[in-house]
């Protein structure tokens, strides 16, 4: 998903989790960090325990 479309869902009251620590940093000359940081989200360290 790019910024720009990220930050038009955010506007739509829809936007994704965000995992901080895999998102481009150029994504804040589009998104301001404190929106992402409202969505953002942990990934577990083990991941077999998510489901598809």
């Amino acid at each position: 998903m790019t910024a720009r479309n990220w930050l038009r869902a955010y506007q739509d009251g829809a936007a994704a989790p965000v995992v901080l620590g895999s998102t481009n940093e150029r994504a804040l000359e589009i998104v301001p960090l404190e929106l992402l940081r409202e969505h953002a989200v942990d990934v577990p360290p083990d991941l077999s325990g998510l489901k598809e």
